[in-house]
């Protein structure tokens, strides 16, 4: 069979096939402009707005790899099969889902609709990069503010009782400070003392803790992750600079190297999101004409600033008030960026030499 014909006999057989095309046959398909979250290697059972279904499918998927060995469904998400299967047991950044939040437990308020909207819109980020995917719209609420020696107290009460298991976010715990913060002082309180049911799969030891150092603690938590989010914020000042520097940059090699943008979306993981009818493709199409409307109305800079956020989000630890990307995902190599702001530069020419987009 001649190359040609095997390329044109693709996309009857990706659908067919049981394992390592997935990903390819969600876009090289019929089914790739079906409604969101319908993809023909099964993913989608899930809505947009639906917290639940998205973190019991991915559990779903995790069991599967663990008692059967295999699930089609894994192949078409950017996530290795060893995560699957963390999802599946409660660990990393997918936590096993019920149908109704466990608001309360044992009469005890474990989180409550503020703590989860500020979570949402700015999820912790992990040392490789991994996040959850970020809601940033859905944070509007007005902060209440700290006492500054009830923060001061909290400090000190963590870092004396908390920090051996819960300072690092790839801790012992796997539990660092960003993801204490989601929880009310009540429970951390109560879950200290053991004073909440665990069906006997508790594994942190029990912690004397007062009330009033609860209280303190849940403080210091909520102030330390609104200062890192104000560090993320303030890099967008710093990143914008180094973004116009990559633009106004010669080419190292003196001519700038040809440029495959279709590639740079592909390898970047921007399609995950950007691509078909999921809620980022209407605000940023990862494809070369949605990536030149994107850079005529709002600048390259813009767009090259977000890359370069991404690894600020990294540094500090949490998504800032406007993501960085890609989303969720770990930041991309600053050669990567460079070559993007080269091709940017050069008025986003094609591999045939034209122009598509204003210098």
């Amino acid at each position: 069979m001649s190359t040609w014909l095997a390329l044109l006999a693709v996309p009857a057989l990706l659908t067919g096939l049981p394992s390592g095309t997935g990903e390819c046959a969600s876009c090289h398909s019929e089914s790739r402009n079906l409604p969101p979250a319908r993809f023909s290697f099964g993913v989608g059972k899930w809505g947009e707005m639906q917290c639940y279904g998205c973190h019991a499918e991915m559990a779903d998927i995790g069991k599967n790899l663990i008692e059967k060995g295999e699930d089609n469904r894994a192949f078409g998400l950017p996530y290795s099969a060893t995560a699957m299967k963390r999802f599946a047991q409660g660990h990393g950044p997918f936590l096993n889902a019920t149908s109704a939040p466990a608001w309360k437990v044992a009469g005890i308020e474990r989180i409550d609709s503020l703590r989860v909207r500020d979570f949402i819109a700015h999820p912790p980020t992990r040392s490789d990069g991994r996040s959850m995917i970020p809601f940033p719209r859905i944070d509007h609420t007005l902060k209440a503010p700290l006492l500054e020696s009830e923060v001061r107290q909290g400090a000190n009460v963590f870092s004396q009782k908390c920090a051996p298991c819960h300072g690092l976010a790839d801790g012992p715990a796997g539990r660092g400070p960003l993801h204490l913060a989601l929880f009310t002082s009540q429970w951390l309180y109560s879950y200290a003392q053991g004073a909440i049911p665990t069906d006997g799969q508790r594994r942190m030891p029990r912690v004397s803790l007062s009330q009033a150092e609860a209280r303190a603690i849940a403080a210091t938590l909520e102030s330390e992750r609104r200062n890192l989010i104000a560090r993320v914020d303030h890099s967008f000042v710093t990143k914008g600079k180094e973004a116009q520097r990559l633009l106004q940059a010669k080419s190292t090699t003196g001519a700038n190297p040809p440029f495959s943008l279709t590639g740079f979306l592909r390898e970047g993981g921007c399609v995950h999101c950007h691509e078909g009818n999921h809620r980022a493709a209407q605000l940023f199409l990862a494809s070369p004409a949605g990536v030149t409307t994107y850079v005529e109305r709002h600048g390259p800079k813009g767009l090259l600033t977000r890359l370069l956020v991404r690894r600020s989000e990294i540094e500090q630890g949490i998504v800032g008030s406007k993501p960085g990307m890609p989303a969720s995902l770990a930041s991309l190599p600053l050669e990567r960026i460079r070559s993007l702001a080269q091709w940017i530069a050069s008025t986003c020419s094609t591999l045939k030499g034209t122009t598509t987009c204003a210098h």
